[in-house]
């Protein structure tokens, strides 16, 4: 099923809001507020090594020109009347919000080009109004690590630099069943008081928001906005992670106590085995990520000096390592961490695979003992 013709389609919220000068609601029925412009983008460092049996080719053509797009600022929203169903989708009236401020593509592309998500269903559900001014958190991929990492952490940080102490005020739209690391993250470490939260249930109700902050996001297809390293920083801080509090210079991330069925399409059959060799035979610290305090997280990644790991949400934790670090992803092959790379200025490997008609992948020994030591030897020269 389709996006049903019944619904317009807004592609570009800003075109019809005011401008304010400072944040807050008006008698406009959308208005924003513009928090941070670029007009330069982030780009990337050269990759480490190109030999063509690590490298996809593909992959080395787009690190290098991957980051063209044109510049633009990030916003927050202030707007009477929002209506938001399902996985924070967002309306005016009838008409969906499907601008790139707070859709991702991949997102869009399944409401619009592949009918995944029945919109005509969401909005026939019965509607709560709330009445106080909300911030809206709820969106996509909140269930997802790498997904908050890259999404919905740097909309929150959008929030707190144009409201300042006043976020403390508003109430705060999540989803029935949000994880519990992400409401621990939100309350613990970004100061958003649990009493403050809203708690909707997608597959039973749809919301109406007479006075809704809409935070846009930073990361787009295929760029960070500079903004996203202050937000990065402001993060650490809040934290509390002191400076080389954590001295672990070589990180091995190892999912293979992680399950999630969603990702299971990406195991690789023998990563014990490369964790046994980046452990004795390169010293290696293997680690896996979840199974820490998110503090105890982003120290580690914070104080490391090289972090190899499979592609996926523990390895987009390299958002809190500093520049310079020099970052192996292994198997599935995305833009996501040349992104992540641009960004913080780290030096990005990658050691190609094959998969297997079942997503699963199994890793050459030799070719990732080359991989490391190109790794390692970059390292030591930096």
């Amino acid at each position: 099923m389709m996006l049903s013709d019944i619904f317009e389609r807004i592609d570009s919220l800003a075109a019809s809001a005011s401008l304010l000068d400072a944040p807050g609601f008006t008698e406009a029925r959308v208005a924003r507020m513009i928090v941070a412009w670029a007009q330069k983008l982030p780009q990337p460092l050269p990759l480490v090594g190109d030999d063509s049996r690590l490298v996809d080719p593909w992959l080395g053509k787009y690190h290098g020109h991957g980051h063209n797009q044109a510049s633009r600022d990030i916003s927050c929203y202030f707007c009477r009347d929002i209506g938001v169903s399902g996985r924070g989708h967002l309306y005016l009236d009838r008409a969906i919000i499907l601008s790139d401020e707070f859709v991702p593509n991949y997102w869009r592309q399944i409401i619009t080009d592949t009918g995944g998500i029945d919109i005509d269903n969401e909005f026939s559900l019965p509607q709560r109004v709330i009445e106080e001014p909300t911030l809206v958190v709820s969106g996509h991929g909140v269930d997802v690590y790498g997904h908050f990492l890259i999404e919905t952490l740097p909309k929150i940080m959008v929030a707190r630099r144009a409201l300042g102490g006043d976020i403390g005020s508003l109430r705060v739209l999540l989803e029935i069943g949000t994880p519990l690391w992400l409401l621990r993250i939100l309350s613990d470490v970004l100061e958003l008081d649990a009493e403050q939260f809203v708690v909707y249930d997608p597959l039973q109700e749809r919301i109406l928001l007479r006075q809704a902050v809409m935070p846009t996001l930073a990361s787009f297809d295929g760029w960070f906005h500079p903004f996203c390293n202050l937000a990065i920083e402001e993060t650490i801080r809040l934290a509390g992670v002191e400076p080389n509090s954590i001295d672990v210079p070589r990180l091995f991330l190892s999912r293979a106590l992680f399950f999630n069925p969603a990702t299971e399409v990406r195991r690789c059959t023998n990563e014990l085995r490369l964790a046994e060799i980046a452990a004795k035979e390169f010293g290696f610290a293997l680690i896996a990520p979840e199974s820490f305090p998110w503090r105890t997280q982003l120290g580690l990644f914070r104080n490391a000096k090289i972090v190899v790991g499979e592609f996926g949400s523990g390895l987009h934790s390299t958002l809190f390592s500093r520049p310079g670090t020099v970052v192996g992803s292994i198997g599935l092959a995305s833009m996501g961490q040349s992104m992540i790379g641009a960004l913080r200025q780290q030096h990005n490997a990658y050691l190609r695979t094959e998969r297997d008609e079942d997503g699963s992948y199994v890793i050459d020994e030799d070719l990732f003992r080359l991989f490391l030591m190109q790794i390692v030897a970059a390292a030591g020269r930096l």
